[in-house]
């Protein structure tokens, strides 16, 4: 495995680790708001990390 591939796929882990933590740190007793959203945001951006890897758009949506 190269070493992009590799560093890629932490890079991946490491946001839905943190993301799923600041999720599960979220619904302790004091209202976590921030903390919450901070967590939904890393998962949003792992996910878009994981649909650009993926090449799942294949054509520019613009050019139907």
């Amino acid at each position: 495995m190269p070493r992009a591939e590799f560093l890629t796929i932490a890079l991946l882990s490491v946001h839905v680790a943190l993301g799923l933590l600041c999720l599960g740190a979220a619904r302790g007793e004091a209202d976590g708001r921030g903390i919450r959203l901070w967590g939904w945001g890393l998962l949003v951006y792992a996910s878009g990390i994981a649909v650009s890897l993926a090449g799942v758009p294949t054509k520019p949506v613009a050019l139907f």
